[in-house]
Parts: structure tokens; C-alpha cells; sequence
């Protein structure tokens, strides 16, 4: 047995011809722009009601849908048509992602630097083990 920790990409995962129990032995680790915490109140919120209203599971886009909207609509209420100069100090809990803007010109034009660590654990958890990018200025 040896203590191997596998560092790699979102799109493992993706492959088919890889069985999932095998991330699990070598505990893979990715960054990801998303993660679904599903012991969360507000994703498990999010999931019932989704369950409630269109009979099934919420889809990656579904998420991402309800987040992007939420956390720019929020914005705009509370800060108005000039909501864009609170991005980079406007933290939110969101379903599937984490936005930590920074204006990259000064005409506007901002990135989102957050990332989660995501990693496959021996017990067969995934978890995130934390978030990049929080420190973005």
C-alpha cells in the first residue's frame, strides 16, 4: 500500500473507461469552478424544491442558473444600477459555486479567481476540502 494522491483535472472524472472506486484508492484531487455540498441547508432547499416543482433532480445548469441569478439580482437590489463596484466585496452562500470578483481593466471588465478543491476520500466521500481564490484583491 502506498500513500499516493492523485492531483489532476475537473475532467477525469468524465472518463468512462476509469472505474469511480479507483479516484477513491488514489484520493484524486481537482480544482473546480463548482461543487454541490449536498448536506448544505440551502442546497438541500434548493434540491427539494426543485424535486417539488419540475418531478426530478436539478442539473448542473440548474444550479448555475439559480446561482448566477440570485447573486447578481441580489446585487442589484441592494446596490442598485451600480451594483458592479460591490462584486469583488459581495460574498454569498450559493448551491454550486463561489464568486470572488477582482476588475481585471478599468473599464469594467472583472474574473472570478474562486475555485474548489475537490477530492475523492477512501471512505468513497467526496469533499471539498476549501476554496481558492478567496484572497483575490
Amino acid at each position: 500500500n502506498y500513500n499516493i494522491i492523485l492531483m489532476g483535472t475537473s475532467n477525469l472524472p468524465k472518463f468512462k473507461s476509469i472505474q469511480t472506486e479507483n479516484y477513491h484508492h488514489i484520493r484524486l484531487r481537482y480544482l473546480s469552478p463548482t461543487f454541490v455540498d449536498y448536506t448544505k441547508p440551502l442546497v438541500r432547499r434548493f434540491v427539494g424544491k426543485y424535486r417539488e416543482t419540475f418531478s426530478g433532480e436539478p442539473s448542473q445548469f440548474s444550479h448555475q442558473g439559480y446561482d448566477v441569478s440570485y447573486y447578481f439580482l441580489s446585487a442589484l437590489y441592494q446596490y442598485g444600477k451600480d451594483f458592479r463596484a460591490c462584486l469583488p466585496s459581495y460574498p454569498m452562500e450559493l448551491t454550486q459555486m463561489d464568486f470572488r470578483f477582482s476588475r481585471v481593466t478599468p473599464m469594467g471588465g472583472y474574473m472570478n479567481h474562486s475555485l474548489f478543491i475537490t477530492a475523492y476520500e477512501r471512505n468513497f466521500d467526496i469533499v471539498n476540502m476549501g476554496t481558492l481564490g478567496s484572497e483575490a484583491k
